[in-house]
């Protein structure tokens, strides 16, 4: 501890100005990583030398200080740690104010509240954390010092994944309207950051395109569910807002300057993404007539295949993110298998009646669709919590296109519920409840026939 009767204002102007220079060269340091590293090194330093010194005391205080400053900057911004960040930055605020060195101490507090918000938001607790942003904005505005200006930028550059994170936690909560709010948000934050903060520098297409990349992957997830249910009719298939946005996210990455691995991340899965659009938008514009009757409509299949086999390999670039979209890719492709085996059995000729006079081999009223063998196996796979082989079960031995088109839309619909579940952007208990509701779909189905 600093002895009582000595603190930061009350040393000599020319000493409070030098430390103010090393602070200087710590924020000047192009990332946090080597603000951290000086700082280390000037902590060793000073660490065996005037023990009973107060002013080295009072200088290693503001150096551990500004560590767990810079340790929460990149706990927060490149790892995305906000609870330990918070931890952090409250750390330095105390060290701050232990010393009296006000300024730090104010910078540190607000920081503190702003990270606290993101971390209400992303559990959340999207009024908490939005009333500590809005706060910590105008403590910041209003705030007098040499670094405010460089935090007000840094919480413009912050905001756009803020608004992304609050959307994904909306698509989580099938809460589509608030997602759809969030999203527009966050890619406005992201547009006004590029011109304002950005104007004619190479990051400045970084954000456009990140920009771009919100509504593509809203966009995508909106395209994913109503393929899932086969409204093949539906405006969003036909749009050319999804290209656009495509295009854009691609074009202004590749033009960026793709600092770190999760911008070029982002420009795989957007080449990916836009690839399944396309295998999407090709199957809705074939496969629309032919379940109205038109059988004249052909559909080809392998192509279908390829294209999402080369989305399959792009995402495979994109580490971690790119496995989550990988696996979106082959549910997509066991529902295209599916159908591709419905539209088969669909284009044989209907069996003829009859002749007249002729006695039918089976009772005219009811002709069994699914043997009862299949029905007691399948309903013991689901008993079994076992839904899957079930569907698969049924999707390999039935011959009715009528009823295998049901079934594969229960399919589809469940292939869909666990990739939102694997992906984050559904709660157990609600998937639970979903899959319940496909389980009961099965059942009767199968009570039926």
């Amino acid at each position: 501890m600093p002895q009582q009767n000595l603190n930061f204002p009350q040393l000599p102007q020319d000493i409070q100005e030098r430390i103010f220079n090393t602070i200087d060269g710590l924020f000047r340091s192009p990332t946090n990583e080597e603000a951290i590293e000086k700082v280390k090194q000037l902590i060793d330093e000073y660490s065996d030398v005037g023990q009973n010194d107060p002013l080295l005391t009072i200088i290693r205080h503001i150096l551990q200080a500004c560590l767990f400053f810079f340790q929460a900057q990149y706990q927060a911004t490149n790892l995305g740690q906000w609870d330990a960040a918070v931890a952090q930055m409250q750390k330095s605020r105390e060290l701050f104010k232990q010393v009296q060195l006000s300024e730090m101490t104010s910078l540190s507090a607000i920081m503190s509240i702003y990270y606290d918000g993101i971390l209400d938001i992303r559990s959340n607790n999207f009024q908490s954390g939005l009333e500590k942003q809005k706060e910590a904005k105008n403590l910041l505005e209003n705030a007098q010092g040499r670094y405010t200006s460089q935090y007000v930028e840094l919480v413009k550059h912050l905001e756009p994944d803020i608004f992304f994170s609050m959307a994904l936690q909306h698509l989580m909560n099938v809460r589509f309207d608030e997602a759809r709010i969030a999203i527009n948000q966050a890619h406005e934050a992201a547009l006004q950051l590029a011109q304002t903060y950005l104007e004619n520098s190479p990051e400045q297409h970084n954000w456009v395109g990140i920009a771009h990349y919100y509504m593509l992957y809203f966009l995508n997830y909106q395209s994913g569910i109503l393929f899932a249910e086969f409204e093949l009719d539906h405006q969003d298939f036909y749009s050319d807002t999804f290209d656009k946005h495509a295009k854009a996210s691609i074009q202004h990455l590749n033009q960026g300057t793709l600092y770190n691995r999760n911008l070029l991340n982002m420009m795989y899965l957007a080449k990916a993404i836009s690839q399944t659009h396309q295998v999407r938008n090709k199957l809705a514009a074939k496969l629309l007539p032919w379940m109205k009757g038109d059988k004249s409509s052909a559909v080809n299949w392998q192509e279908l295949k390829s294209m999402l086999n080369a989305a399959m390999q792009i995402s495979a670039r994109a580490g971690e993110k790119g496995g989550e979209f990988i696996r979106a890719c082959k549910s997509m492709l066991r529902q295209i298998k599916n159908l591709e085996r419905l539209s088969a059995y669909a284009a044989q000729p209907p069996a003829q009646a009859a002749p007249t006079g002729e006695q039918p081999l089976q009772n005219e009223q009811h002709v069994k669709k699914i043997p009862d063998t299949l029905i007691t196996n399948c309903r013991l796979l689901i008993a079994q919590n076992r839904i899957n082989e079930a569907l698969e079960m049924l999707i390999q031995e039935l011959n009715q296109a009528d009823i295998l088109h049901l079934i594969i839309i229960q399919s589809s619909r469940l292939s869909e519920l666990e990739e939102r579940e694997k992906m984050g952007l559904l709660s157990r208990e609600d998937f639970l409840i979903a899959k319940s509701k496909v389980e009961k779909a099965i059942l009767d189905l199968l009570s039926q026939d």
